[in-house]
């Protein structure tokens, strides 16, 4: 047990953080660290990391009820089960997270071996959950930080899983802005509900899970440290040192960027309207699993409502020249 413990401010979920081993520590730090604090502070959540067997479905002590499952598009077969007060989140036959809120605590087991699904995995799903709770609203979205000589501010691009989120967003940022996040982002929304002009964003910075496609689109990328992701046919990049923000940092909306499909001529902006940039939003973010999500989803959809109402709405296809991808964009919202 590595005896230390680890505090963090992440936006304002504070976590106190005890992992059984250095090895599990390193990776806790890999998504942990930019919000490390000096000291512990007032209602953390206890979080423990730990070795153990990997849960398998129908496993003994499984006896929440099942709220919903499915296959993350690593293939990891994910199950949700949960209650007011307990929730646990299985990737099967790797790690299992359980929170307790009861006493703002949880628990996250790796299996041996498996220590590579805790930062993209357990610890993403875990801040998810908590921030949620705490009123937060998780987006899947990509952002970048406008460069200086535009208004402070980030831009979101979003889209489908595959559709090309991670791409763009690199491109964006090896042409002068700052990567914020390349697939989940958060939303802060004012403490007065009347001014949606207060509404904030930031995002969750990881490495990059690269598709050998955009490896060969992007080929700059292969001057950066990588490691192998779960498909073969992909890579984890780390760009952060180089292209990411420098430190936390939540900004206003100033444009939100909806992939559609590409084409082989040119990049093609289009403004749309409101209710259609919530229909999009909404298919992605808005979920309820069970009954007692049913006011977490009605608060969600509020959310979405407000951020499509803070800035400028666009369909983007993106054309062949990627390089002159910002250049479009800067046009539209600087």
């Amino acid at each position: 047990m590595v005896n230390s413990v680890y505090s963090y401010d992440v936006h304002g979920l504070r976590l106190d953080v005890r992992a059984e081993s250095e090895k599990l520590l390193q990776c806790a730090q890999h998504v942990l660290n930019p919000y490390l604090v000096s000291t512990s502070q007032p209602n953390s959540w206890q979080l423990r990391i730990r070795h153990g067997q990997p849960p398998t479905e129908g496993a003994s002590g499984d006896f929440l009820p099942i709220l919903s499952q499915g296959t993350l598009p690593d293939g990891i077969e994910l199950v949700l089960r949960g209650s007011e007060e307990l929730q646990q989140i299985d990737l099967v036959g790797l790690a299992r997270v359980v929170i307790d809120t009861s006493d703002n605590s949880a628990l996250i087991t790796v299996s041996p071996g498996a220590e590579w699904c805790l930062p993209r995995g357990c610890l993403v799903l875990l801040i998810c959950e908590l921030l949620t709770r705490s009123g937060q609203k998780v987006v899947h979205t990509g952002a970048v930080m406008l460069p200086d000589s535009c208004k402070p501010g980030a831009i979101l691009i979003a889209g489908a899983s595959g559709r090309g989120k991670t791409t763009t967003c690199l491109a964006l940022a090896n042409s002068g802005m700052k990567l914020m996040a390349d697939d989940a982002c958060f939303i802060r929304p004012p403490s007065n509900k009347a001014n949606d002009d207060a509404l904030t964003v930031w995002g969750l910075l990881l490495d990059s899970k690269v598709h050998v496609h955009t490896l060969e689109m992007l080929d700059w990328l292969k001057q950066f440290p990588s490691r192998p992701a779960i498909r073969n046919d992909e890579r984890l990049i780390d760009v952060r040192p180089a292209l990411g923000i420098d430190r936390p940092v939540r900004l206003k909306p100033r444009g939100i960027f909806f992939l559609d499909e590409h084409n082989d001529q040119d990049h093609r902006l289009t403004r749309i309207g409101q209710f259609e940039a919530l229909a999009l939003l909404t298919t992605e973010n808005v979920r309820a699993p069970a009954t007692y999500y049913y006011s977490r989803a009605a608060s969600a959809f509020e959310t979405m409502a407000r951020l499509a109402r803070s800035c400028p709405l666009f369909l983007l296809s993106v054309g062949p020249d990627l390089q002159s991808i910002g250049r479009s964009i800067l046009r539209e919202v600087c």
